[in-house]
């Protein structure tokens, strides 16, 4: 067998879907941000995947938050969320 057939250089969105785990709408912004490379062949667009690897590699954690700091992230949202409706309210709009 071809070695291109088991290690494509391009891929259809429905294949990186399926096996980066990326949903439709994430690979056209990267694809629109020049963050990867794509092809239109006709109707399909291909993706060279080799640029989707690179980009997923960049974006690894090298370590994860803790669950203090996550709790400490989670508090921070609720408060900004709630001074937000608060101004709104005052303000007489929706929120």
């Amino acid at each position: 067998m071809p070695n291109d057939v088991l290690n494509p250089t391009y891929g259809r969105l429905n294949m990186a879907q399926a096996t980066r785990g990326l949903t439709r709408a994430q690979l056209y912004i990267l694809i629109n941000t020049g963050e990867i490379e794509a092809a239109k062949v006709g109707r399909a667009t291909l993706i060279k995947l080799s640029t989707l690897d690179a980009y997923l590699e960049r974006q690894r954690f090298t370590k994860f938050p803790s669950a203090d700091e996550m709790r400490r992230r989670r508090k921070i949202r609720t408060e900004r969320a709630q001074r937000s409706a608060h101004r709104s309210l005052l303000s007489g709009g929706a929120a």
